[in-house]
């Protein structure tokens, strides 16, 4: 049914020559009864299917009724493997990787999902910063954040993981700080 392949294997034959054979021909010289058995094996189809920014190294083929296939998903950079579907029952499932018994035909697709990282923003006393708190940014986004010192106060330091941004003097009272291309998490405090 185009999903499942009988594929002729070979023969024997008792009672006469020759007694076995691989093809799926022969010719032979019949001088008594003799019994032919022609032997088969089943194929299921695998159709394997990488979404978006990611891919697997299994090809769509044939593959022998009984076997376990290994599957595995690797994302683009800047993505992350998500989930298996299709056809998954039956199936053993650790993480990126996917065993598949070809008990039938399968459809199995992986997917893969933009990596998010999170910029950690925090004020000291008397200042604020917009937004607070961890702000979401996409593999390769941008974003900015506000720093705002309270009234009567002024900005002493900024730093990002850990190093200052700038120098400041008593009149820096509000700063925004720009994150562009965005590819880990940081911490602005």
């Amino acid at each position: 049914s185009g999903v499942t392949q009988l594929v002729c294997t070979g023969w024997t034959m008792v009672g006469n020559e020759p007694e076995s054979g691989a093809g799926t021909n022969f010719v032979a010289n019949m001088t008594n009864d003799a019994v032919l058995t022609w032997h088969w094996a089943t194929n299921f189809w695998l159709d394997t299917e990488a979404g978006l920014n990611g891919e697997i190294y299994v090809a769509d083929g044939w593959q022998a009724a009984g076997d376990d296939v290994l599957i595995a998903a690797t994302a683009s950079n800047g993505y992350h493997f998500s989930m298996w579907g299709g056809d998954t029952d039956g199936c053993t499932i650790v993480g990126d990787q996917i065993t598949v018994p070809m008990d039938k035909p399968r459809t199995i697709t992986a997917t893969f999902e933009i990596n998010v990282y999170g910029i950690t923003a925090t004020a000291g006393v008397n200042g604020s910063v917009i937004p607070s708190g961890v702000v979401p940014v996409t593999h390769g986004g941008s974003t900015s954040i506000t720093v705002l010192a309270m009234a009567g106060a002024h900005i002493i330091q900024i730093q990002v993981d850990g190093t200052n941004t700038d120098v400041y003097t008593p009149q820096d009272t509000t700063r925004s700080i720009a994150f562009s291309n965005v590819v880990s998490d940081h911490v602005l405090t």
